[in-house]
């Protein structure tokens, strides 16, 4: 069997490690993102911009042609798939995940 592949408890270690990791992971990035929360931020500044701008994507209307900021388009896309799936709150649950994501890898 190649070394670099983990038998007995390696593996076994290896199983357990997100097993734990994730849980509290959660723990932390739930409570930091709550403050950002629809239930606990009014929509003002970019926020509001983000939105609005996912909103007219979704009424069939192009970044920087009809509407323009200066954040690349990726930022509006992501909040009109945030707005699909479910308002203000799948922008923040969104947000959230890839919060999570970004952690996780550090």
């Amino acid at each position: 069997m190649p070394s670099h592949i983990p038998t007995g408890s390696s593996a076994v270690a290896m199983v357990r490690k997100p097993a734990v990791a994730l849980p509290i992971l959660w723990a932390v990035v739930l409570p930091l993102s709550f403050a950002s929360s629809p239930a606990a931020s009014p929509i003002i500044r970019d926020s509001g911009i983000f939105l609005t701008g996912g909103r007219m994507i979704l009424e069939g209307r192009m970044p920087y042609a009809d509407f323009w900021d200066n954040k690349p388009p990726v930022v509006f896309y992501l909040d009109a798939a945030g707005i699909l799936l479910g308002g203000r709150w799948g922008v923040w649950a969104m947000e959230t995940a890839l919060f999570a994501a970004a952690l996780s890898v550090l």
